[in-house]
């Protein structure tokens, strides 16, 4: 699959060396999972936010969406929506417990037809 970028994408988010590796992880496996639900045909957007307390990186995508029985299960280890050989179901299960681990949280909005967005929200560092 090919995927092209439309346009420039710059973001920064303020983490110590020692959680980069660990944010990266998390990041890298939305982007899988979001690039494996659109497809050829559909698109991704990543967005950084800040609050007072809180930096929020949110990843959203164009594909199928997810029912809410499935959204409800996707943070279970080993739970998954792929096709046999494709997926262990351990990447949510993770990512989860990675930002939990560094005082953050994941949450998902997802609507069939619609697709869905993660937000990874985490402690601001000063």
């Amino acid at each position: 699959v090919e995927h092209q970028k439309s346009s420039r994408l710059i973001f920064m988010i303020y983490v110590t060396e020692f959680i980069a590796t660990y944010i990266s992880q998390v990041i890298l496996n939305l982007m899988k999972n979001a690039i494996d639900a659109i497809g050829t045909d559909g698109a991704i957007e990543i967005k950084c936010l800040r609050s007072t307390d809180f930096d929020i990186v949110e990843i959203s995508d164009t594909g199928p969406g997810m029912a809410l029985n499935i959204v409800e299960k996707i943070f279970d280890p080993f739970f998954t929506t792929k096709a046999p050989g494709k997926g262990t179901g351990l990447g949510l299960s993770i990512s989860m417990e990675i930002i939990k681990n560094h005082r953050g949280s994941i949450s998902v909005e997802s609507q069939p037809g619609k697709g869905t967005t993660f937000a990874v929200k985490f402690l601001r560092v000063s």
